[in-house]
């Protein structure tokens, strides 16, 4: 299911399959955590629902929307992870890059007529995760796609797609407004984790290298993605005191606390150094995790 604060999206391509007019590729564009490749997967399995299908434009195939309980082909591969038309392109295991054979595979493969005869569906997720190589490979199935192809390029807003990528898919934006961002990654206890973090290292309570160790097994970016939202909440407090533009709102009391405490160019200046080394990670450049983090809440506590 989607989350509700995305079903003006979701309509909007309800819409242009409707009316005849879906775009071959589409460029999801928010911040990661938002559920943009779930949000992809549901319309994919949207397109793929024999029933929508063989109702064309009809109001019954705009009135489905989740195929949780169609028992067609379509809805049943979906489910099983197993449908010959869809395809989700992601970073290999332990890799931080989607590789040109990768993309190289999808495009010999969407050349080709659809299995059930109808779209084919692809998911490059993330996106920004392509060399230049591979999204050069890209470009030409973007520029003359075959049959009914849709492409959803997963755009996590870290700036480094190339344009010539970006002109040619249309643009659908999401906002982290009123969007809990831990339903969609099971990650509450590393967000509460990290929040009471920086907040022990703000009340002098605690070393700030001394953090749980657990935190070195998960990805450096996914923390940093973090840490760049919690600290976006302190911004925001600091300007407007509004729960209603908190993406983290169950914490909004902790939040305006910590956000009292330090001053706007300072806390600023703690996001840019945030962003610098996401990007470096986003870049596949290796950074010791260890010290990259004790590097980063050190830089808290100097901020203070």
């Amino acid at each position: 299911m989607i989350h509700p604060t995305q079903q003006k999206q979701f309509d909007t391509l309800k819409n242009a399959f409707a009316q005849n007019r879906l775009s071959h590729a589409y460029l999801l564009s928010g911040m990661a955590g938002l559920g943009k490749t779930n949000f992809a997967r549901e319309f994919a399995a949207f397109l793929l629902c024999e029933s929508n299908r063989s109702a064309g434009g009809s109001r019954r195939a705009m009135a489905r929307e989740a195929t949780i309980s169609c028992t067609c082909r379509g809805c049943v591969l979906m489910r099983a992870d197993n449908h010959p038309d869809f395809m989700l392109i992601k970073p290999e295991e332990k890799s931080r890059v989607i590789k040109i054979d990768q993309i190289r595979e999808m495009c010999e493969k969407t050349a080709q007529t659809a299995h059930a005869g109808g779209y084919q569906v692809v998911i490059i997720s993330p996106a920004d995760s392509m060399p230049v190589q591979a999204a050069n490979a890209l470009l030409k199935t973007l520029e003359e796609p075959s049959g009914k192809i849709i492409i959803f390029l997963i755009d996590n807003q870290k700036s480094v797609l190339p344009p010539t990528i970006m002109s040619r898919c249309q643009k659908i934006f999401f906002s982290a407004n009123q969007v809990d961002l831990r339903l969609h990654d099971n990650q509450l206890t590393l967000r509460d984790e990290l929040l009471n973090h920086l907040e022990e290292i703000q009340s002098r309570r605690v070393n700030p290298i001394l953090f749980n160790q657990a935190w070195l097994k998960i990805e450096l970016e996914n923390i940093f993605q973090k840490l760049i939202l919690l600290c976006a909440d302190l911004s925001r407090l600091q300007f407007a005191n509004n729960m209603s533009l908190i993406i983290n709102y169950d914490a909004h009391e902790k939040l305006s606390q910590m956000a009292s405490k330090i001053t706007p160019m300072a806390l600023q200046k703690f996001i840019d150094k945030l962003l610098d080394k996401k990007l470096m990670t986003a870049k596949g450049i290796n950074l010791n995790q260890q010290l990259c983090l004790e590097d980063m809440f050190i830089e808290w506590e100097n901020v203070l």
